[in-house]
């Protein structure tokens, strides 16, 4: 069996690297002419969705690029501490949920399925497919064509596929956010790194992160000691990944130490070799740049009215709220702003041999920091769906009926938060009085653990 897969996004890789551990090939064909690598800000991996892609075995390269964020820290413009959530659950080995930089994500992703065997095709703008019941072509803008036995829809929230499939699917719906997001490195914003910080501001919302000089999340400086004779230890506390670890620096400075590559709870083999001359230091290279802030910003705004410079909107918009957001946008980089959108509930999922899945089928807000995940987890459903069916179509009936149900549920909470970012001067005071009851009540471990721990098989 052979799968057309469009859209070579996060969703497409994974399903492609699914689709091939129960015996499927894919090949992916994508629009743009060339890949995402430059594409996007940052964004949530939440532990369920880290569960999903472990079954792959593509999860450590991942985290490889990544900071773990296991909580939420929730404040008012005013600086009232609302309450305080976990971002996700541990997993059994103790991973925790993970700030990436969609690029990173991206590129370990498609790196990770080229290394497997498959193959990508650049430039190939689906305008068409013809269903003939015992195969599937898809036509392409350049003129070529693709066949295979099953076309499985990764193309986003704008998704071309679905325009065809039901050409009476509802259109994406904007949620009367704008997003912006950007690094900036010496934020110097209050927060434990491994703490997000989420601020529903007067006028818009903000939420910020900081990277340290840790060897889960930077570049760390060891100091040695002078004498060569003498030994150095380094304690650690505990950690968000849940391990205490003591390296022990070789009394004899010809010698060099390092730390055992062994499995971490945050997923990722790792050492750090230090250099054999004592008045040297030793380092551990990142992705994630140490001593910098992470952050994001959603404006409520009308959908069109774009302003020829958004950074002196963004600070007039935070400049009344008491932290210092303001001044950090006023520093930073701030590209155009992202509407963004979800899908209401999608009537038609499948139809013959082709298929929705990820944002094509079920796209929401970033509120939840659910997207990446649930497309990870439909890519591991489908693939076993396929596998253990008699035919595609009850596979696709499988899939839909397992993944319909929470997918509807997320991109409902998902637009639950959105909205409360988007409250007016009335509602924002009743927001800051319930929203620490609601926290207790509705974002504990427990009563979110229907989304977290979900658990994808293969």
């Amino acid at each position: 069996m052979k799968a057309l897969i469009i859209g070579c996004g996060i969703a497409g890789p994974v399903t492609a690297m699914a689709l091939r551990e129960v015996g499927i090939d894919a090949e992916i064909f994508e629009a743009y002419g060339q890949g995402a690598e430059n594409v996007g800000s940052f964004l949530n991996l939440a532990s369920n969705g880290l569960a999903a892609l472990r079954l792959l075995g593509a999860h450590r390269q991942v985290l490889d690029t990544a900071i773990p964020t296991p909580r939420m820290v929730m404040w008012s413009g005013t600086g009232k501490r609302l309450g305080e959530v976990a971002n996700g659950l541990r997993l059994d080995d103790g991973t925790v949920s993970h700030t990436v930089q969609r690029s990173d994500l991206y590129r370990t992703i498609r790196d990770e399925a080229v290394q497997r065997g498959i193959h990508m095709h650049y430039g190939k703008r689906l305008t068409g497919y013809d269903d003939r019941g015992g195969e599937v072509t898809a036509r392409f803008e350049d003129g070529s064509e693709a066949t295979g036995d099953l076309l499985i829809a990764c193309d986003g929230v704008r998704s071309r596929t679905r325009s065809i499939l039901d050409p009476q699917a509802p259109a994406p719906r904007y949620s009367g956010l704008y997003s912006f997001g950007g690094i900036v490195k010496d934020g110097n914003l209050a927060g434990e790194p491994g703490e997000y910080n989420m601020v529903f501001g007067k006028r818009a919302f903000f939420g910020y992160t900081n990277t340290e000089q840790r060897a889960w999340g930077g570049e760390r400086q060891l100091a040695l000691p002078a004498e060569p004779r003498a030994s150095a230890t380094i304690d650690t506390e505990q950690r968000a990944w849940g391990a205490e670890r003591q390296l022990a620096l070789p009394a004899d400075p010809r010698a060099s130490a390092t730390i055992d590559t062994e499995q971490r709870a945050w997923g990722a083999e790792r050492q750090l070799a230090l250099p054999a001359d004592p008045r040297a230091s030793g380092t551990m290279d990142s992705v994630a740049e140490s001593g910098a802030t992470w952050w994001f910003a959603n404006l409520p705004r009308r959908l069109g009215d774009d302003p020829e410079s958004w950074r002196p909107e963004l600070v007039k918009a935070f400049e009344d709220d008491a932290n210092a957001s303001a001044e950090l946008i006023a520093r930073s980089e701030v590209g155009p702003g992202l509407p963004i959108y979800d899908l209401p509930p999608v009537p038609v999922w499948h139809r013959g041999r082709v298929l929705l899945l990820g944002d094509a089928a079920h796209a929401t807000s970033p509120s939840a920091g659910q997207g990446a995940s649930l497309a990870i987890e439909d890519a591991i459903v489908l693939a076993r769906c396929l596998r253990d069916g008699r035919d595609h179509r009850e596979a696709f009936e499988r899939y839909e009926a397992e993944r319909r149900p929470r997918a509807e549920r997320v991109v409902a909470y998902s637009r639950t938060i959105s909205n409360s970012k988007a409250a007016g001067p009335v509602a924002r005071v009743f927001r800051d009085l319930m929203l620490p009851f609601f926290l207790k009540k509705s974002a504990s471990q427990e009563s979110l653990a229907w989304m977290y721990r979900y658990q994808a098989s293969l």
